[in-house]
């Protein structure tokens, strides 16, 4: 299990991967599945307000009202 995912463009990612983090650059029609993914195998999730808009409002709130990932 990964401890920490980016989910956002590549270039901020960069940073981020320097560091060791898992990091994702989807297209705004796969974030979706893949936060799903991820909240089933990491323990931090870091978005992109661009990653954020493209996930299902729903979808936010309830990962956010969630104990983990944070």
């Amino acid at each position: 299990m990964s401890l920490c995912a980016f989910v956002g463009d590549e270039l901020s990612g960069l940073g981020f991967r320097l560091g060791g983090v898992e990091c994702h650059s989807p297209a705004p029609a796969e974030t979706p599945a893949l936060f799903r993914s991820l909240t089933e195998r990491v323990q931090l999730i870091l978005l992109t307000a661009a990653a954020a808009q493209a996930l299902p409002p729903e979808l936010l709130r309830r990962t956010q009202a969630a104990e983990r990932p944070l």
